[in-house]
């Protein structure tokens, strides 16, 4: 399955909260649910957010895209 991801993001409206940049990495919140990725860069809680949107929408479980 191939996705239009400049498409998508065009499409989808996200809103990161709650954004925390530690030396460990990454904390938000996207869509009521919280995230930690060991990423650095407050950019990156957007770029987050569009991959959280396109495995929630492909039927990918909040457990897994949270192990992910």
């Amino acid at each position: 399955m191939k996705y239009d991801l400049e498409q998508i993001a065009n499409d989808l409206d996200f809103e990161v909260e709650d954004v925390q940049v530690s030396q460990k990495g990454l904390d938000f919140s996207f869509e009521g649910e919280k995230y930690f990725a060991p990423l650095y860069g407050e950019h990156n809680g957007e770029n987050l957010a569009a991959v959280i949107s396109i495995a929630k929408s492909s039927s990918i479980s909040e457990e897994k895209i949270k192990q992910a």
